[in-house]
């Protein structure tokens, strides 16, 4: 299993230091921020990088509507087709993961029929994952819980959706933070094992791994138990990123071994 972080271009040598193996990019901060002179800049800084971008997360900037009144499949056509070039020209041989979490954009408008709402949203995400598969990155939806987000709360909701409505180039990311804060078992994960594809982990208040008391350990050991074999991001806020950061990825890689994953590269899930 590899171990990442969601993590600023500015602090990627200290990951690499601290013995993470990747990056997670937020998207529109980084990959989608400025015109193409301005990504082709950060495109060739990001070559150099000891941890590389294996995955992408807040795709959709808030403003560009997944559902509502004012949700546009030609303006999200357009975003998703310069969003896939970008991710091909950073991660040419694919094999990554791109997350949609994006509360901003996905949250359904006071007075909106939620069914329609959840029609628009499955629309989106089939045009989506058609165009992930098609560029060799993986298309995950993220739970969020209720203080994020108005839907898609909990991971055995986020599988229901995808299941019912044959999303079949969507799959799901595991977040053990999301689950403890919505109070979801862990027994959801293995309700889902063949959808997951990538895990996130947070401690409590959304800092650091080791700065407070979630179950790492018994999280991966589900994970393991239901066949996950990807990678896994730390999603914290740090509070203090050079004081936690050596902390973190030691606290994940010791609970992702004792629960029996070796410390070897994950393999490719597009091999």
């Amino acid at each position: 299993m590899r171990i990442g972080s969601f993590i600023t271009p500015e602090r990627v040598d200290r990951l690499a230091a601290a013995g993470g193996e990747y990056a997670e990019l937020f998207v529109t901060r980084t990959v989608m921020a400025g015109d193409r002179d301005d990504f082709g800049s950060f495109a060739t800084a990001a070559a150099a990088w000891q941890t590389p971008p294996r995955a992408f997360s807040g795709l959709i900037p808030p403003e560009l509507k997944l559902c509502g009144p004012d949700a546009d499949p030609r303006l999200q056509d357009a975003y998703l087709d310069e969003l896939f070039w970008r991710i091909e020209k950073i991660a040419p041989g694919g094999g990554v993961m791109a997350t949609v979490g994006s509360a901003g954009a996905r949250d359904v408008p006071e007075g909106f029929s939620p069914d329609r709402a959840r029609d628009q949203i499955a629309d989106f995400l089939a045009r989506a994952g058609l165009r992930a598969r098609q560029t060799g990155v993986t298309l995950n939806l993220e739970h969020l819980h209720q203080g994020e987000s108005n839907i898609f709360n909990t991971l055995s909701e986020c599988g229901r959706f995808v299941r019912e409505r044959g999303l079949e180039d969507v799959h799901l990311v595991a977040d053990l933070y999301h689950l403890m804060m919505q109070g979801e078992p862990l027994s959801a994960i293995e309700e889902n094992a063949q959808l997951i594809v990538h895990a996130h982990v947070a401690d409590r208040e959304r800092d650091a791994p080791g700065t407070g008391d979630y179950p790492f350990t018994e999280f991966f050991a589900v994970l393991r138990r239901a066949g996950f074999d990807g990678d896994c991001s730390i999603e914290a806020f740090w509070s203090d990123f050079d004081a936690h950061v050596d902390l973190a990825v030691r606290t994940v890689r010791a609970a992702a071994e004792a629960a029996g994953y070796a410390p070897e590269s994950a393999p490719d899930p597009h091999a």
